[in-house]
């Protein structure tokens, strides 16, 4: 369970970094292309001309 807690913390610590830059300038970093068959809860608002839609990390329930 040790390894789950320390991968979780290191993923928190890397999507805190990710947006600190993301706010800093750096948004693309939390834009990627959209894909209907991607489950639609990491999307965050509509589809930009461009096709490509802002996302958000979301946290993983169940474990492989």
């Amino acid at each position: 369970m040790g390894d789950v807690l320390s991968i979780k913390k290191a993923m928190n610590q890397y999507f805190s970094l990710r947006e600190e830059i993301a706010q800093a300038g750096w948004d693309f970093l939390f834009k990627t292309s959209f894909d209907r068959d991607a489950n639609s809860l990491i999307y965050v608002g509509e589809v930009y001309e461009d096709e490509y839609i802002s996302w958000q990390p979301v946290e993983r329930e169940t474990l492989l």
